[in-house]
């Protein structure tokens, strides 16, 4: 009169609950025969079949993503196809596998971090940031992605500081219409500090300034005074060295070069009184 323990639970995960699956494994119905529990307790009440068939599915997926991320040997879908099936908690070869594969991903992670470390002390920092976020996207769960995401906004952190401060400059040289050096100044922060959010704006700012016909013209005409002035040097340093011969040179060359500026008149006065 005993109970069928087999029966009873294969009754119970097809989807009946508690009291129907007791009684189904009972051989005979009898008063000797006690079931212990919720008799309305159906927790596979979709049918236990059904719900592993759709596991096995699933399983048998992310091991087929898994063994082709580890086929191409990209290791940013790895990371992720590696996650994926260890998350469905089951235990096999082919999550020691994965388990294997992650392990192997971190030390290469850290591998690129440490060479990273060395641009920094090196103080190439436009090249260490462009790794960094490298690094931190394709080995974005691992100990040494997420490390290098937090070296990342450090160093981009220090960057903008930089490159903020040549920002203040050149809206002080644009407050007072010496677009030329503004422009410079904008300029100078793209090419030494790429990778900042300052850059951006810099290049924003440029554009803007070149985009507008006038202060593109006027931006033109201060150039070419500052070409003509940094002749001007030579004339002074010549003069300093009491070669006259080479200050008239230097002058002949702007009043030639730059007949427009205030440079050029300048220097056709000195030429002057050379004579």
């Amino acid at each position: 009169g005993f109970p069928t323990a087999s029966e009873f639970w294969h009754q119970f995960l097809q989807g009946y609950d508690f009291a129907h699956a007791g009684c189904m494994s009972n051989m005979f119905l009898s008063w000797q025969a006690v079931f212990v529990g919720d008799p309305l307790y159906c927790p596979f009440k979709s049918g236990w079949k059904d719900t592993q068939a759709q596991n096995r599915a699933a399983h048998t997926g992310l091991v087929s993503a898994f063994e082709s991320a580890r086929k191409r040997s990209e290791p940013r879908p790895l990371v992720a196809a590696a996650r994926a099936l260890l998350a469905f908690g089951i235990e096999d070869d082919n999550a020691a596998l994965a388990h294997q594969s992650l392990d192997e991903l971190g030390k290469q992670a850290a591998s690129g971090l440490s060479e990273i470390r060395k641009l920094l002390s090196s103080k190439k920092t436009t090249e260490a940031i462009q790794r960094l976020r490298a690094v931190a996207d394709t080995y974005a769960s691992l100990p040494a992605g997420d490390e290098a995401a937090g070296l990342l906004k450090t160093t981009v952190a220090a960057e903008d500081a930089a490159a903020e401060k040549i920002w203040v400059k050149a809206v002080e040289f644009e407050s007072k219409n010496e677009l030329a050096r503004a422009l410079e100044k904008y300029r100078e922060i793209v090419a030494s500090f790429p990778e900042s959010t300052v850059a951006e704006k810099a290049r924003a700012r440029e554009k803007e300034l070149l985009d507008d016909p006038e202060k593109e013209k006027l931006i033109a005409a201060q150039q070419r005074e500052q070409a003509a002035m940094s002749i001007w040097d030579k004339v002074n340093s010549s003069l300093k060295n009491k070669r006259e011969d080479l200050a008239r040179k230097y002058l002949r060359e702007i009043v030639s070069k730059y007949p427009e500026t205030e440079a050029a008149a300048r220097a056709k006065d000195k030429l002057s009184e050379l004579k």
